[in-house]
């Protein structure tokens, strides 16, 4: 599984934790926009894009590089996400 906290506000470093402890989760593929949100136990790559735009185009390419995995959204941004539904059926949203 991919997990995408597409606005990475800096608050969610709490929830990020708290989110994949709950689930037992461990080394889980975890793209972020804000180096505050790396997290252990997890596979984070951090991005630091400001641009709507261009964050937007960063995950389609994850998407399109992983569709065949689930691919699960913990922020995302409502304008884009129902271009990223009609390119794969496994995007989910939390």
């Amino acid at each position: 599984m991919i997990f995408i906290d597409w606005w990475s506000p800096h608050g969610h470093i709490c929830f990020n934790k708290s989110f994949f402890n709950a689930l037992g989760l461990k080394k889980q593929m975890l793209y972020v926009f804000d180096e505050e949100l790396t997290l252990e136990n997890q596979e984070v790559v951090c991005f630091n894009i400001k641009s709507r735009f261009l964050r937007f185009l960063k995950v389609l390419n994850i998407c399109i590089s992983n569709r065949n995995k689930k691919v699960i959204f913990l922020t995302y941004d409502p304008i884009f996400i129902p271009i990223l539904n009609i390119l794969s059926s496994n995007i989910f949203l939390m």
